[in-house]
């Protein structure tokens, strides 16, 4: 049952639909807890784009998973990080999963519901 751990620390990472009572929930590791306004002026830092990346790919891999009705939450993967910078440049305080949660919910309505290519 190696799927079972997978799925269970996905859905702690579900921003976008599960929170406690009062819309809180755990981010685990870096650079997700990190504020936005670190992560801009890091980002000529290659390992810090390196764990940007793979964070975040990460993150929103355990929302799909813990998604129903979802394929995948990145209907255009070229925009992608460009949106979540935009949103940390504009917020520089909240921290990168919150960026990211803001842009998961923005773009709810267009996430890929079905695998395209099955």
């Amino acid at each position: 049952m190696r799927l079972f751990p997978i799925v269970a620390l996905a859905a702690l990472l579900v921003p976008a639909h599960a929170s406690d009572a009062n819309d809180q929930h755990a981010v685990l590791g870096t650079p997700g807890t990190m504020a936005c306004g670190v992560l801009m002026q890091s980002l000529g830092n290659a390992q810090v784009v390196s764990e940007f990346s793979a964070w975040t790919m990460g993150y929103i891999s355990g929302l799909n998973v813990a998604t129903p009705d979802t394929y995948n939450f990145i209907s255009r993967p070229d925009a992608y990080p460009q949106n979540i910078l935009d949103v940390c440049t504009a917020q520089p305080n909240i921290t990168v999963a919150d960026a990211i949660t803001l842009v998961i919910r923005a773009d709810y309505e267009a996430r890929v519901r079905l695998n395209p290519a099955p």
